[in-house]
């Protein structure tokens, strides 16, 4: 599902890269489970509606 979507796979990069940043400026693990939840739920639904969208008018 992600997979076709470059818009999701490049959130879901950010949200790697900012996790892997707090990490290693030494956040809270609560803060960085945040982060992860966050990215990958918004994602989700971007690919959602995305996926709506396309079936509603298709190109």
């Amino acid at each position: 599902m992600v997979a076709s979507d470059t818009f999701a796979i490049c959130l879901l990069a950010v949200v790697l890269a900012t996790t892997i940043l707090a990490f290693g400026l030494g956040a809270d693990a609560h803060l960085i489970i945040t982060i992860l939840v966050l990215g990958i739920a918004t994602a989700f639904a971007e690919t959602t509606i995305r996926a709506r969208n396309n079936k509603r008018d298709p190109k």
